[in-house]
């Protein structure tokens, strides 16, 4: 990206657990500009005074005829482009910020392959906003000029021989340019077009203000793409990568190239082609920009402290660079059924996520501060992993996201069977299973002084016979507070005895020689035990079952060391075709759980709320606000 000035300083972030030491830096090449932006744009001003534009046949946009509300969201490109020696040029090109099927903000940039078309030429991209004329012909430059964003992340794109010429890209993170009325993002038409039908293109030709040609296009040779006959004005090296708009104004192209010029103040009359939207849309663009196709990565809290939580999606693929995004939105009711509230975001604390491998082992809030935090393990030294903690941390009124470690070096084997208060501190601490030695381990966790987490690792356990030999039967299967004391206990089940539970509690802190406490319990563990909510909001920990399909619960009734359970009651007496259970939690703020399913297919989202009695309904939502 360009920078102003003679002195340029680089920031590198490294992610936890990893030395600065370690980290090499390399900058290959730097590119002096003799001219900046500014200097380009008087320069420009100057020529327009003199009556020198790019070509007489061109027109700025706001001349005749209605002004297509995507001319806002017009960009003009300039960039850094590399030969296979490695040398480079400064280049300039158009494009256009499209969105996506959520309507998320989320703001995408849409060019020419032949323009931007790697990595490399993304990052040294610079996009500007409202490069125009106020008036026909005019000199004035628009007031809204500005720098949207300088570096892209360059996400997918087709070259010419076996594709449309087309190229996505998008702004790293949030650090762009939003205009004070707000960011246009134009919309698009993921049909394909057949017939005849009237366009306009919006472009910088020769690098000048934003230009209007009107036209017709139809189908060309190559099915990839259309065929555009200019009635008014035409192209010019510059144009490349600009939005060929439907009179919807819905982007269904990108210029790739032709042979129209100005013949005086007339178009010559030849062709241009323009790459088809809906091929590249069908073979890649999809997976950024229709939404419900994107996987569903979580539900949590991961900013508010009451209220709903969030459907966290991620895209469905990684960037060519590795890099994945999380968007987030809460669901609350509205005329038309369960939608995002307003628009989508991107949660600071989800941002350690999009770069590596990472999985995701508990979404739940381990300190008590009313917001979901997120467990997850890393690949660590020497074949182990590591598990830490995405985390938003208030202080001062000021927020703070990071990622916290709360254990390193842990053998791969190692399942995290689930995260609960074992010790009453108000901090949820690990629970670990080693399933070939059938063996817990709790990590206790606290906070020092500077707030970082503190594991203390307690011995591990299981259950032994009289003789002292493992019992190989016993088996976790949950955690939770089952009996309302403020303090989780661990859930076994013995195979050979289905119905028994046993459950383990730990009272180290107040009985250092004898920490476990055994208490049995005679529970209708039936089906597979998917989730332990508080369902009728008491205090203690009940069950969901998924029963072949079928979705049933029963309540913890129990209480001190008392364990039983209620009848099993039907929330679902089977999953709606082609639908999975997703997640159990509270999606609209009443303090009961809800059933989240997604389709295994097209990614639809339904949501059973609980109901109280009765059979709990899905109802479909909506993923635009």
């Amino acid at each position: 990206p360009a920078a102003a000035g003679s002195v340029g300083v680089v920031e590198v972030a490294v992610p936890p657990g990893v030395s600065p030491s370690v980290v090499r830096l390399s900058v290959d090449q730097v590119m002096h500009m003799v001219m900046s932006p500014e200097d380009a744009v008087a320069r420009s001003t100057e020529k327009r005074l003199a009556g020198n534009v790019s070509g007489a046949c061109h027109s700025d946009f706001v001349c005749g005829g209605s002004t297509p509300q995507a001319a806002d969201a017009a960009l003009y490109l300039d960039f850094v482009q590399y030969d296979k020696f490695g040398y480079s040029a400064g280049y300039l090109c158009s494009g256009m910020l499209v969105g996506d099927s959520a309507q998320s903000n989320s703001p995408y940039v849409l060019t020419a392959d032949h323009c931007i078309g790697t990595a490399a030429g993304a990052y040294d991209t610079d996009a500007y906003l409202f490069w125009r004329s106020t008036t026909c012909g005019g000199p004035t430059l628009d007031a809204r000029f500005a720098l949207f964003v300088s570096g892209l992340e360059y996400l997918y794109s087709e070259d010419v021989r076996k594709g449309a010429d087309m190229a996505l890209l998008r702004p790293f993170d949030g650090n762009y340019h939003v205009p004070a009325a707000g960011l246009m993002l134009a919309g698009w038409n993921p049909t394909t077009q057949t017939g005849t039908q009237t366009v306009v293109g919006l472009h910088h030709p020769g690098g000048d203000h934003l230009m209007r040609s009107v036209g017709a296009a139809s189908p060309a040779r190559s099915k990839n793409y259309l065929r555009v006959l200019w009635t008014e004005g035409g192209t010019a090296p510059g144009s490349s990568g600009s939005a060929l708009l439907n009179l919807d104004g819905q982007v269904i192209g990108t210029l790739w190239g032709g042979s129209s010029e100005c013949n005086g103040v007339v178009g010559n009359g030849l062709p241009d082609e323009y790459g088809r939207f809906s091929t590249a849309y069908a073979r890649g663009l999809r997976n950024w920009l229709h939404t419900p196709t994107r996987p569903l990565a979580m539900v949590a809290r991961t900013a508010e402290t009451t209220g709903p939580r969030e459907l966290v999606l991620r895209d469905l693929r990684p960037s060519p660079l590795g890099r994945t995004t999380y968007q987030a939105a809460r669901l609350n009711e509205t005329a038309n059924g369960l939608s995002p509230d307003n628009a989508w975001r991107s949660p600071a604390m989800l941002r350690p996520l999009e770069y590596g491998t990472v999985s995701i082992v508990a979404v739940q809030d381990m300190d008590g501060d009313g917001r979901d935090d997120v467990v997850v393990r890393r690949p660590g030294l020497f074949g182990t992993e590591t598990l830490s903690m995405l985390q938003e941390r208030s202080a001062g009124g000021d927020t703070e996201s990071g990622e916290w470690l709360l254990l390193a070096r842990m053998d791969r084997s190692i399942k995290v069977l689930g995260v609960g208060d074992f010790d009453g501190n108000g901090i949820a601490d690990l629970a670990l299973y080693d399933p070939r030695q059938r063996l817990m381990q709790l990590v206790l966790l606290s906070r020092n002084d500077a707030g970082n987490y503190v594991p203390d690792l307690v011995n591990l356990f299981g259950f032994t016979d009289q003789n002292g030999r493992l019992i190989t039967t016993f088996a976790p299967v949950a955690i939770g507070d089952f009996n309302g004391t403020g303090r989780a206990q661990v859930l076994f089940r013995n195979s050979r005895k289905p119905k028994e539970a046993h459950f383990v509690h730990w009272r180290g802190d107040t009985q250092p020689f004898a920490p476990f406490e055994l208490t049995v319990g005679v529970l209708n563990l039936a089906g597979t035990l998917v989730a332990t909510p508080d369902i009728d909001g008491d205090g203690q920990a009940d069950f969901v079952f998924n029963n072949r399909g079928a979705i049933r619960y029963s309540l913890s009734e129990g209480s001190g060391f008392s364990y039983t359970m209620s009848p099993h009651q039907a929330a679902l007496t089977s999953l709606p075709s082609g639908f999975l259970l997703a997640a159990v939690s509270d999606m609209d703020g009443d303090g009961r759980p809800d059933l989240v399913l997604r389709h295994r297919s097209n990614g639809d989202i339904r949501v059973a709320r609980y109901p109280g009695a009765g059979i709990w309904t899905p109802q479909p939502v909506s993923l635009v606000p």
